[in-house]
């Protein structure tokens, strides 16, 4: 619903489509709020479409919204004690969540059951690469893996795992593909099944260690329940 009014305003266009004079007063004044809005309904409906298997409400090829210029939103600014700030924070998100989109088209459409053991790998390892480009390239405060909770920072503690919980429910998603694909036909190489397997095993430990650390940290501010699933609580 909030991504369809976002879209009847055109929330989802960049400000160099809007032509009329007094649309675009009323667009200038606001402007970067709106590209934040939009945004935030991307990342939404792109997340929780992956995650259920539903088809996502926005077509990229309609979005041309400008990133939000979140240092212009941003006062105070919000880097504390060098720790990850809320435009690094925000614009992973955007990142991530877009190639979540990319992979949700690729490999998870009408047609994927139709393709050969061949192309359905090399749709998996486009997937794959992907994702691990993104993590690459995350900075040392937004990486679980480099960085440390406890802080007392609430954006240092949560943004890090946040990220890291939606990338890696991600992983574990891609590579999946390959054990279904192992069930419905016996031409899925072994290690390709052996390397899938570790994958998923691993990214699923990291993910409930993830999440048991969101909840034991004390916060103020709730943590989303996406990423509080009842079956990691005690893994």
């Amino acid at each position: 619903m909030a991504t369809r009014i976002a879209q009847s305003i055109g929330l989802h266009r960049s400000l160099s489509t809007h032509y009329h004079p007094h649309e675009l007063q009323f667009v200038m004044k606001e402007h970067n709020l709106r590209d934040c809005v939009w945004w935030l309904c991307y990342c939404l409906d792109k997340k929780l479409s992956f995650e259920t298997g539903r088809p996502s409400a926005i077509n990229d090829s309609d979005c041309d919204a400008d990133l939000p210029d979140l240092l212009e939103a941003s006062t105070p600014p919000t880097h504390i004690n060098g720790g990850p700030d809320l435009p690094s924070f925000f614009l992973s998100l955007i990142d991530l969540c877009k190639r979540i989109s990319s992979i949700s088209y690729d490999l998870f459409n009408i047609k994927t059951p139709q393709l050969d053991v061949k192309t359905l790998a090399e749709h998996i390892r486009n997937a794959a690469t992907l994702l691990e480009n993104w993590r690459v390239q995350l900075s040392d405060q937004l990486d679980s893996n480099r960085s440390t909770f406890g802080s007392n920072s609430e954006l240092q503690a949560m943004a890090a795992p946040l990220l890291n919980c939606i990338y890696l429910n991600a992983l574990v998603a891609v590579h999946r593909s390959s054990l279904i694909a192992a069930y419905r036909t016996d031409h899925v190489p072994a290690p390709r099944i052996a390397a899938s397997e570790k994958i998923c095993l691993d990214a699923a430990h990291k993910l409930a260690h993830e999440v048991n650390m969101l909840i034991a940290e004390p916060r103020t501010i709730a943590t989303p329940r996406s990423v509080q699933p009842p079956s990691l609580y005690h893994s």
